[in-house]
C-alpha cells in the first residue's frame, strides 16, 4: 500500500540518544553537509575520532552549528573541542558558544594547539546547540580552521 499524501511536511526521525554513548555525527539533529566524521590530530593528541567542520571567515555567517534534541532526559553533556593540526592557519582563535533552550550556557575561545574540555549541565534542556566560529587575533582573520569535537558523551 502506498503512503497517502495528506499535505503534512515530511519529518526526519530524531536521533536515538542514550547515556554513555559516544557522540558522533549521528547524535545531532539534521547536521548540515559542512559536518563530517573522521580522525584528526589535535594539539598533542593523535588521531582522535571526531565530528569536524571547516570554519571560515570571522563573521557570524561563517559559523557552523550542531544541535542535539535531548528531550529533557539527561543531566550532563561532556565533550572536547580543538583545532585540527592541519587547519589552514594557526593564528586564529576558535570560538565555541553553547546555547540551550534559548539561553547561553557557555562561551569559550580556543587558540591553536589547545584542547578545551566542556562539561555542561543540561538538566531540563531539550535543544542544545554547539556553535563554532572564529574570532580575530591582532585584527587578522585570514584562513580557516578545522574545528574538531571529540570524546563526547551524555549522562
Amino acid at each position: 500500500m502506498a503512503p497517502s499524501d495528506d499535505g503534512a511536511p515530511a519529518t526526519s526521525p530524531l536521533p536515538a540518544l542514550t547515556a554513555g554513548q559516544p557522540l558522533g555525527l549521528d547524535a545531532f539533529f539534521e547536521p548540515s553537509d559542512a559536518w563530517t566524521e573522521g580522525r584528526y590530530d589535535v594539539a598533542d593528541q593523535g588521531q582522535v575520532q571526531g565530528v569536524t567542520a571547516q570554519i571560515g571567515e570571522c563573521d557570524n555567517e561563517a559559523a557552523q552549528a550542531l544541535e542535539m534534541r535531548l528531550a529533557n532526559k539527561f543531566d550532563r553533556v561532556k565533550f572536547s573541542v580543538g583545532q585540527a593540526n592541519d587547519s589552514d592557519t594557526s593564528k586564529n582563535i576558535l570560538s565555541v558558544a553553547i546555547p540551550a533552550n534559548g539561553k547561553q550556557l557557555d562561551v569559550r575561545n580556543i587558540p591553536f594547539n589547545r584542547v578545551q574540555d566542556f562539561n555542561v549541565k543540561v538538566e531540563g534542556v531539550n535543544a542544545l546547540e554547539i556553535s563554532l566560529g572564529q574570532t580575530r587575533r591582532d585584527g587578522d582573520c585570514t584562513g580557516s580552521v578545522r574545528a574538531v569535537i571529540f570524546d563526547g558523551s551524555l549522562s
